[in-house]
């Protein structure tokens, strides 16, 4: 699975003794995925266009949180996101 705006960064699903986990680079540390936060705007159209995606989780090698914002290309070229 990769994510929209950060088409190089993919999301491993692993099946660990019949659970599941996800496994992303966040802020350059391979951590496993908590919880995904989605920002967005309604556009005249009345659709939502993504402003940035936040992700979180916890490092797998220290086990420490960790968190990191992706905006989108169009937010990068006008303004911070």
């Amino acid at each position: 699975m990769h994510l929209p705006g950060s088409k190089n960064r993919e999301i491993i699903v692993e099946k660990i003794e019949g659970s599941f986990r996800a496994v992303v680079s966040i802020n350059g540390n391979e951590s496993i995925l908590e919880k995904v936060y989605v920002g967005s705007k309604e556009r005249l159209t009345g659709l939502h266009e993504v402003v940035y995606v936040d992700l979180f989780g916890r490092t797998i090698r220290a086990n420490l949180p960790v968190g990191e914002r992706i905006c989108s290309a169009k937010n990068r070229q006008n303004r911070p996101c």
